[in-house]
């Protein structure tokens, strides 16, 4: 089955490609169905606590009652029934699995929950802890309007948590949200919490993101599928957003796999991290973004930014990597935005149709440093733009091994008006003829004897910009 569905989702990139290929928006690729939930022998039957399983009757404290008495020593099975619950409170050693639907209650904060409110302490040895969820569907009621702040799974101060195979539709607000209390600047820790094959539908973009995350330390969200999330205020299918009073929070080790997103909504980003805090007491480390496809979204596939602040050669480097993902903006801004962070790698991406920036560097004052754009393919991207990388504020980028196809940039690099750069080496593109390796626009500040250009094929390199160029 596991093999089955990586298949169906390569399929789909193939899908998705000729369908931008003729300019079908929005994107048209279905996502791949869940696994089949792992067979637990011994489960609880829900049925034995008094559930009616009509998708009408209040099954809470029927959900609650097998959670209770199961925890720690058998599962909880959910027959293939609809079951009406809210405000589940799950416990360490808690598993449920299904094939059942719990839909959510009206006037309820959460379907499952894990310390609500100011629930846990700041102390991860504290945290609830080796939970399961496996081949649950969960139905919202987006249907019926957006609600900010309604989960499908709430965690807080939680460790080992594994979501697999699960359905997640109609979320009003967040279909999971691995939180740090429901009050801001309250300290609570995440660690470990893996989500696997599953698969997300807004439905109808009126919701707010699939997955939320204010603080973890080691999150996996592999082979999942999205689709129709985040209404156009809200940020995206995947937001890693500390509030500014969240200080304490810790971010470290997010990695986000081979996943499927199609006709994303919002206006940040399919994958964003917008860090707020100015200060963070732990440094952010670890990002990975890679081998996922991207079809079909407004503004950016990715954006990583740490919002008010610029980066600095003093700063952890964050060690994020964005690598061999497959993006078809359909005429979206951008694949890329970067801001006030060091350390960054976009390598062996292929990104078609976008409008404007392949990438954006540095934007609104946001100095990044350390940034590599190394081969990239790069096909109908920034034809109304100037360049594919667009360099606001940045101190030593490299750009090499790039290709590009197709409608693109007159220019490979453009260095943005308003804004500063240092020690830019753009190397060994095979660039075709009339496209330059650079454009200097009006106002822009850089230093010529500190950048480089060489062997970059055909194109032209202005000389207020680089020192040579050879081959």
């Amino acid at each position: 089955m596991m093999r089955r569905r990586v298949f169906l989702t390569t399929a789909l990139a193939s899908a998705g490609l000729a369908a931008c290929s003729a300019g079908l928006p929005p994107s048209t690729v279905r996502l791949p169905e869940p696994p089949e939930p792992t067979a637990v022998p011994n489960a609880l039957d829900l049925a034995d606590f008094g559930a009616v399983g009509d998708g009408e009757t209040d099954d809470s404290a029927a959900l609650q009652e097998a959670v209770d008495a199961a925890a720690g020593r058998r599962a909880v099975g959910l027959d293939d029934r609809r079951y009406l619950v809210g405000d589940v409170r799950l416990r360490s050693r808690t598993r449920i699995v299904g094939p059942g639907t719990l839909v959510f209650r009206p006037g309820a904060r959460h379907t499952l929950t894990v310390n609500p409110g100011t629930g846990g302490t700041a102390d991860p040895a504290d945290n609830v802890r080796d939970i399961t969820i496996d081949g649950v569907d969960f139905v919202g009621t987006s249907r019926d309007g957006f609600s900010e702040f309604e989960y499908q799974i709430w965690l807080s101060a939680v460790s080992d948590v594994t979501i697999r195979a699960c359905r997640f539709e109609a979320f009003q607000g967040d279909a999971i949200m691995i939180g740090s209390g429901e009050d801001a600047g309250v300290e609570r820790h995440n660690r470990r919490v893996k989500v696997l094959d599953c698969r997300f539908d807004g439905v109808n973009k009126q919701n707010r993101n699939a997955i939320s995350v204010i603080d973890v330390d080691g999150l996996q969200v592999t082979r999942c599928g999205f689709t129709r999330c985040s209404r156009p205020d809200m940020p995206g299918a995947i937001d890693v957003e500390p509030n500014p009073a969240d200080r304490t929070a810790v971010l470290k080790d997010l990695a986000f796999t081979d996943n499927l997103f199609a006709d994303i909504g919002g206006n940040v980003a399919v994958v964003g991290l917008s860090i707020t805090p100015p200060v963070l007491d732990r440094p952010l480390s670890g990002l990975v973004i890679r081998g996922n496809t991207f079809d079909g979204y407004p503004r950016s596939a990715v954006r990583l930014a740490w919002e008010r602040r610029e980066g600095t050669r003093d700063d952890v480097s964050v060690g994020a990597v964005v690598e061999g993902n497959v993006a078809y903006g359909r005429a979206a801004q951008y694949f890329g935005e970067l801001r006030g962070l060091r350390g960054v790698i976009l390598c062996a991406n292929r990104v078609e149709n976008v409008r404007g920036a392949g990438v954006l560097v540095g934007y609104f004052g946001g100095r990044c440093v350390d940034v590599s754009v190394d081969d990239n393919d790069w096909t109908d991207v920034a034809p109304r733009s100037s360049s594919v990388v667009t360099a606001v504020s940045c101190d030593r980028l490299t750009v090499s091994d790039n290709r590009l196809r197709g409608g693109t940039a007159p220019a490979l690099v453009g260095f943005f008006p308003r804004g500063t750069t240092s020690q830019v080496a753009v190397t060994r593109n095979p660039l075709p003829a009339g496209v330059a390796v650079g454009i200097l626009d009006d106002g822009h500040v850089t230093t010529p004897q500190q950048n480089r250009a060489s062997d970059n094929g055909a194109g032209t390199i202005e000389e207020s910009l680089f020192v040579s160029e050879s081959g």
